[in-house]
Formats: C-alpha cells, structure tokens, sequence
C-alpha cells in the first residue's frame, strides 16, 4: 500500500451500535405517494462529503465516466431527463450522475442546508409500476432503518410533484469491486480491515431485521478515507419475509455470491445468506476473482449448489489457513453450519487479525508445535484441526500477507496442513457422510499443492497456466472392458473381457479447456471459443505436445490415458453402458429442477429449453455445439464430461476393426489410427457409451475431439 499514491486505507476500528433496529417495516398499504409525503428518516449527523474535500486522485471518475456515488444504485451515464424540475423537495440538482432502468442518479444540493447529497429519482416512466414503486420506497424505508457507519446513509425520501425521490450520502471513494480492478488482490491485512467494517455494518442491518440480499464487492463502498460502507439496500426486506418483492424487480441478486438457499429461491432467506456473500466477497478481495465462476449464470449457479467451498489456498497458500477455514465456513451449503449472526463473523475475524484461536470453526484443538511436521499421515488430522483453531505461532511479526505470522511458520503450516485442511473442514461444515469408491490411497504426490478427499474419493490439486487443475485417483484394479452381447447399439469389436491396471492413476477431472491451453501453448486451435470450453481441433501429436509441456512444469509424467484407463475411469464401478450419474431421468444428471423453472423466470432468453439444452452434450439432444467444462454432475470418481461434449484421444494405435483383446496398446504405427472415446455433442447416446470405440487419423483435426490428461500413480495392485 505505500507504493501507491493515494492509498485507501481499510477503516474498521469504529462504532458499532446500530439505531432504529426494531422498526417493522411499513406494509405496502401504509407507503406514503401523497403530493409531498415523506418517509421518516433517522435523525443522524451528516457524514457526507465535506465541502472542499477532493476525491483520491486513483478512484476519481474522469471527465465524461460515471461516478462511483451512481454505481451502488446500478445505473449507468445517461442523460439528463429535461422535464426534471430543477429543484425536488428543496434540492438543487447539479449534475447528472448516471441512469438506469429503475433510476437517475444527480449530485444535488440542499436549499437550506448547502449539504451535497445524492439525489435518486424513480424515473417518470415506470413510477405507476406497483412493484418499481414499491421497491423504491422499500428500500428508502430500509435505508432508514440503519444508522451506521458502515452502512450509505439516507437523509431524506419523498414525492415531490409526482417525482419520488431519495437524498443519499455522497459517497466518493469508489467501491471494492472498482478497487479490485485498478490494484488486483487485496493484502490479507486489508481484506481483514474492509470485511471488519462490512461485518459491523452488516451486523446493523441485522439488528433492523432487515436481509440484505445483494451483497458484492461492487455493492461496498469507500468513502474518501477508505471506511467501508454497505449501500444498494434495493434488494432488502425485512427478515420476516412479508415484503417480498417479484423477479419483475430483478430481486434474485448476483448468481457468483448467492447462497445455495437464495440460488433455489426459498422463501424464508435471512441473515446466514448475507453472511455466505460476505465469505464470497472476502475471497474475491484474496483471489482477486470470484470464488465460483463461468460463461452463464447455469454454470455458476450450478457450481454454486454442487460444488463445495472454495479453498483460496489453492491459489495462493500464504493465506493463512484460519482464514480460509473462515471462508469455508461461512459460505457453508448447509445454512445451519456457517456462522449464524454477523457477530459471530465479526469475532473469529477480528481474532484472526489479533493473532488468536478461533472461536466459531470446527476445530478446538490445541497449538501444534513445529515438531509435528514429521508426524505420521495418521496424526496429520489432528494437526489440521490445531491450524484451524488458531495455533499461534512463536513469533509475532507480519510479513508479506501473513496477518501476524512468520513466513517460516506458513511454510511449516503448509505441510502439514494444507493436505487436509479443506475436507476437514467442509466435512465438517456439510455434515456429510463419505460417500464414492473406496480407492487406495496413493499418498500425496509431489506435484500437489494441494490433497484431500471428498464424497467422490481422493482428489490433488495443482496450477499451471495460472490456472488450478484438480485431479481425481484411479486405484489399480481389474474389470470388464467391452460391452455385453445384449447392450444395445454396440460394436463387433467390443468383446467383453476381463481387464487388469497394475498400477493407478491421477485422472484430470473434466477435458483440457481452451483456457488451459491457451496459457500453455500460446495458440488456441478451437472452431467455437471460449475459456471454459474444452479445447478441440488438435491432432493426436498437439495433445501429446500439451501433456509434454504440462510434464515439464512440474506434473512429472502427464500424458494421454490409455483405452483401458480411460474406460476404467469412465465406468467408475458400474458395468452398464453409461456411468451411475448418466441416466435422463436421474436428478444428478439434469439441471436441479427448481434452477430450470428459476433461469426460465428470471432469464427467458437465456433458459429457453434449459433442461434439454443442459443435458444436451451428453445425450445428442439436438445440434447444439460444445459445452463449458463440469456443467453437469460428474461420475463416482469425480469425473466430468466421459460421456460426451468433446470425443477424447487415448494412446492406444487400432486397425478400425479388431476385437479385444487383439487390439495393440503401443503408440499408433504408420497407416493406423488412434483410438478416440467418450462420445461427442452431435452424438446420440448408443455412440456415448463407456465401451464405445472409434479410431481417427492421428493427424486428424476436428471439431468435435479433445482431450484429457493422466498422470501415473505409485500404488500398486496387491
């Protein structure tokens, strides 16, 4: 922060008594639209823009952009509507700011007072729109409600000449999510500081039994000493909940920070949502990109209900792990395990920051000394549960983004910890039964930042390309490869036959993305683009080029899988045509239906035919092309896509028609072909099949085959 300029300074250390907690909201009957009726307002002091003072040169809007007092109300630069009168419930307006659907947005005066204010104005258009009228008012009401420094502040709200109108805080230090962009990542010391603030003002708006319901980065905002504030109130109700409002009020919040609960739209959402966001929102300040991303708001609200927390270590494993045991708590899926009031939050927060034992995770154990880091793999959980708890370490200087705590130390933390960490704590979190095959443990292998285990069985994570890649294990094992003689739709050369793989594997969990790629080889062959996507049209000799550069970065030995490894993943257990999850009328297979009806509400020109286009890659169900990687739920070893999207190449040469087992496994020689498998978009499901084959020129480039990678294990078959 002293490189910068003009550096804003997290404010945290202030007041945190809320007032006027215990107003019921007014019902929608009792909502004053007299000529000139106001909505009470709490009687605080102006904490608005002093006159004369300048905003921070680094966050100032320049000439011609929109101001930042504009964007917590979600409005855009616009033009000034000229029936506006000048002066609106004795405010002078001075200045457009912005517009949007719903609002404009002026600097404006006080006629009396000469205080600057935020002048926002429903606009003319939709203001005999019951549900905008009353969402205005709303949130004016709710604004009124809280006063207290972290929160925007509302001085006045009425209707003037048939203008409804709200009088806001001229807040001119930007927000967290414009922050984020001009600086990247925060430091753990000042996301600590900002999400302080953000707690205590979030704990205010508990205290009025109101839910927020829209919390974000780009809703938090700064003012010009760097205090942070919670503002854009247009979602709140009240916690009971008799003040909903209609999607029409576009009232269903950001997909990347919505709780598993607001994402199915459940009726009764209070405090515990707005504590998910604030965990949601701390990890984008550490990361610097949202904890669940991708190309539609499907794929993320679909990662929102199924996958679980995410660890911030993956990508940076100097965040101290008492931080991230805080993230995963609060953005636990189960609303009954993550913190249960703002204060709750507020008090493992600020012990993090002092250095002290957490006081609301899992974990109660107590300081491990440095020793244990020889410990057995058996006492390795016992030494996780002791870093989440807090194990204060020996020395009390910050270095770098350690909140308190010797690199040393971190590195000696890292090793014992990082392996397990995150499934002890999401275990923990969710409750949940261990569930998935029971495979061999490989030990943690070299390339990993990461281990762990999950309901799908063990898993290890790495980065390349700056991006994470997650790995599943495939124990050594025997079982049927081929297909049965009565399986419908199969091939003279799928004799069935018994299969044996001395030794495992770590499978990469969904096929090479576009993105991957890219960042490894510098080029992107794909026909139809995007990061997300797997990457297509390379040839045999390009995917063993990527898995040779992968090799060279540290995944020692990444290549492409065999036929028999890749079958054996692909069936995981199951000796039927499809994996367990791939069945059309399973509900792991499909798009939960509440998402369907909720994306066909909310988002009609997205969702058109939503269940038959999120299931489309795997069953052939019309021309639709391509998909993002993971979109639908993957197979018992915790593997995406087998079944379609992209056909994958393996390492094994093939005649085109010879049956098992006179099928060579060496690499292909001149004039033979390569076997492809897994099926593609445009195929119907008999071509999907676990034992389906297919062999392609290995110089073949098309736009339907990708890939995915192995990595050879060190377990053997006993």
């Amino acid at each position: 922060m002293a490189d910068d300029p003009d550096p804003i300074q997290p404010t945290s250390e202030l007041p945190t008594t809320a007032m006027g907690g215990g107003t019921p909201a007014l019902p929608r009957s009792e909502l004053p639209r007299s000529e000139q009726a106001t909505v009470p307002i709490s009687q605080q002091p102006t904490i608005g823009l002093e006159p004369g003072a300048t905003v921070p040169t680094h966050l100032a809007p320049t000439q011609g952009t929109m101001s930042t007092v504009a964007m917590h109300l979600g409005i855009t630069p616009g033009t000034a509507d000229r029936n506006v009168p000048e002066i609106i419930g004795g405010y002078r307006r001075l200045r457009l700011l912005g517009t949007g659907g719903m609002a404009q947005v002026y600097e404006a005066e006080h006629t009396t007072l000469s205080r600057k204010v935020a002048l926002k104005l429903l606009k003319p258009t939709i203001a005999d729109s019951a549900d905008f009228s009353l969402r205005f008012l709303r949130e004016s009401h709710a604004m009124a409600q809280v006063s207290h420094p972290n929160v925007v502040a509302i001085y006045d709200a009425g209707e003037a000449n048939g203008q409804m109108y709200m009088a806001l805080e001229l807040v001119t230090g930007g927000d967290l999510h414009r922050l984020l962009k001009r600086r990247g990542r925060l430091t753990v010391d000042d996301a600590l500081g900002f999400m302080i603030g953000c707690t205590k003002g979030l704990d205010a708006i508990h205290q009025a039994g109101l839910v927020h319901r829209d919390i974000k980065p780009a809703n938090i905002f700064l003012d010009k000493d760097g205090t942070p504030k919670m503002g854009d109130l247009g979602l709140a109700r009240a916690a009971d909940g008799e003040d909903r409002m209609t999607m029409t009020g576009n009232s269903w919040g950001t997909p990347s920070y919505m709780s598993p609960e607001q994402v199915k739209g459940v009726a009764d959402l209070d405090i515990r949502g707005d504590i998910y966001s604030l965990g949601a929102t701390l990890y984008t300040l550490l990361i610097g990109v949202e904890p669940y991303v991708g190309e539609t708001s499907y794929v993320i609200t679909h990662k929102v209900l199924t996958e679980p927390p995410p660890d911030p270590r993956i990508h940076d494993q100097t965040i101290p792990p008492q931080i991230a045991a805080i993230i995963v708590k609060a953005m636990a899926k189960d609303r009954t395990r993550r913190y249960q009031t703002p204060r709750e939050l507020l008090e493992d927060l600020e012990r993090v920051r002092g250095g002290q034992r957490l006081l609301h995770t899992a974990a109660t154990a107590a300081p491990v000394p440095a020793s244990t880091v020889a410990a057995p793999r058996s006492s390795q959980a016992e030494v996780a549960a002791a870093v989440l708890a807090g194990a204060k370490p020996t020395t009390g200087k910050s270095a770098g983004r350690g909140v308190g705590l010797d690199p040393l130390v971190f590195k000696v933390i890292a090793a014992v910890a990082v392996a397990g960490i995150l499934w002890l704590v999401w275990r923990s979190m969710q409750g949940s039964n261990l569930g998935g095959p029971q495979m061999a443990d490989s030990g943690k292998p070299s390339w990993a930042v990461l281990d762990g285990i999950d309901e799908h069985g063990r898993f290890a994570e790495t980065i390349a390309g700056g991006q994470n890649l997650r790995l599943r294990w495939c124990a050594p094992g025997t079982f049927t490869m081929g297909s049965p003689l009565d399986e419908a739709g199969r091939q003279a050369w799928e004799n069935p036959h018994i299969a044996t793989l001395t030794n495992g594997f770590w499978m990469l969990s969904t096929e090479v993305t576009q993105g991957l790629y890219e960042a490894l080889m510098a080029e992107n062959p794909s026909s139809n683009q995007g990061p997300t996507l797997p990457v297509e049209g390379v040839s045999l000799d390009e995917a063993q080029a990527f898995c040779s550069k992968l090799a060279s970065l540290g995944l020692t030995g990444a290549r492409l899988p065999s036929e028999r490894e890749w079958e054996f993943a692909c069936r995981a257990g199951s000796n039927g045509a499809f994996a367990p999850v791939p069945t059309p009328n399973d509900q792991g297979w499909m798009a939960p239906p509440e998402l369907v009806q909720l994306w066909r509400t909310s988002a009609p020109d997205e969702a058109e035919d939503a269940a038959i286009r999120w299931i489309a890659q795997h069953v052939g169900d019309g021309n639709l092309g391509i998909k993002p990687v993971a979109g639908l739920a993957p197979n018992r070893f915790g593997l995406f896509d087998l079944h379609g999207n992209v056909l994958e190449w393996c390492s094994d040469s093939w005649d085109g028609q010879s049956p098992y087992p006179e099928t060579p496994t060496a690499a292909p020689n001149d004039g033979d072909l390569t076997i492809v498998r897994g099926g593609c978009w445009f195929y119907p499901p008999e071509r999907c099949r676990a034992a389906n084959r297919q062999g392609l020129p290995a110089s073949a480039t098309l736009n339907y085959v990708g890939f995915r990678v192995v990595v050879p294990g060190t377990s053997a078959a006993k």
